[in-house]
């Protein structure tokens, strides 16, 4: 019965976020329309189970939600910036970017409702990356677009404990050195406080 509740709870969050997301997208229509083969939930009726260990399930559940959040981002941007694919996105002004900018949009609006569900230095890792992934969008910066990559890609590593190495370019990763001062100089551009 708590396998039943806890997987209940886990389709509730996500739909929570993907909810979230759709309810307050400012630039696009159809957030929905994420990356092919990224799951998506659709038309979950939320029902209110009381038992002793709600709290404590609802925590485990939003935990298990935002791992997944993460780790579907990062499995993006290492598509659109691994193995040299990154090159294609060096020209500002290349069609290339006209088949991400969605994509990069819908994974910010995601971290940024995920985040929303956090505290303390992921909190502020995604942060970061929300607003440089937005600012890689929307501006075609290519070194905002590496960023966004190296960001959640130490966030995904360190947080969901997989075995790779970092950039240093997160909180959690022990960021500092050349990437802290480019991801600071790239808020900075952003118009964020950082």
């Amino acid at each position: 019965m708590k396998k039943a509740i806890a997987l209940f709870s886990l389709a509730a969050i996500i739909a929570y976020v993907s909810l979230y997301v759709l309810n307050n997208d400012k630039k696009n229509e159809q957030i929905a329309d994420f990356d092919a083969g990224e799951e998506q939930v659709e038309g979950v009726e939320v029902i209110v189970v009381a038992s002793e260990d709600d709290e404590e399930t609802e925590q485990v559940e939003t935990t298990a939600a935002v791992h997944e959040v993460i780790s579907q981002a990062h499995e993006t941007l290492n598509n659109i910036t691994g193995w040299d694919n990154h090159n294609k996105y060096k020209d500002s002004t290349s069609d290339e970017w006209k088949g991400i900018t969605q994509s990069l949009h819908s994974h910010a609006d995601r971290i940024e409702a995920a985040s929303d569900l956090i505290e303390g230095d992921l909190k502020e890792d995604l942060e970061d990356f929300v607003m440089i992934t937005r600012y890689a969008a929307d501006s075609h910066d290519h070194s905002a677009l590496l960023y966004s990559h190296r960001i959640i890609h130490d966030v995904d590593t360190v947080y969901n404990d997989k075995e790779k190495s970092t950039f240093n370019a997160s909180r959690l990763s022990n960021w500092g050195g050349s990437a802290k001062r480019t991801i600071e100089r790239l808020l900075g551009e952003t118009g964020s406080d950082e």
